[in-house]
């Protein structure tokens, strides 16, 4: 799955014109609530963030940020296993997403494949 997902991002080119890029004004209370995840992240709250993340995420699948943060959430609650699931669904949609790989990379890291994380950083 990893190589043919590799292989989209670079066969894909940019984003698809098909795939209207949401309205800045209407992201712009998604961007707040990833905010305060991000907060309740750097007090250690980890459960309540990763509750709020996914609630984003499910309110909101159209805002990348909230989805791909989600991934990085579950990793540091403990959970690569759950983000790599997350991320590699945003992948399939968006081969672009650089921050999408990258946190991938971080998944499989905190899951000790540290071979398979190299290419997607």
């Amino acid at each position: 799955m990893l190589a043919r997902l590799q292989r989209q991002r670079f066969d894909h080119g940019r984003l698809d014109a098909d795939k209207a890029l949401p309205d800045v004004k209407q992201m712009l209370p998604y961007s707040n609530a990833l905010e305060d995840v991000k907060k309740l992240m750097e007090q250690r709250h980890v459960d309540e963030g990763v509750a709020q993340a996914r609630r984003l995420a499910d309110e909101a699948p159209e805002f990348l940020p909230g989805r791909i943060y989600l991934g990085e959430a579950l990793v540091l609650q403990g959970n690569p296993e759950a983000a790599i699931t997350v991320l590699e669904k945003i992948i399939e949609e968006f081969p672009d997403a650089d921050d999408a790989w990258f946190q991938l990379g971080n998944a499989r890291v905190a899951e000790g494949r540290l071979e398979e994380s190299l290419p997607l950083f």
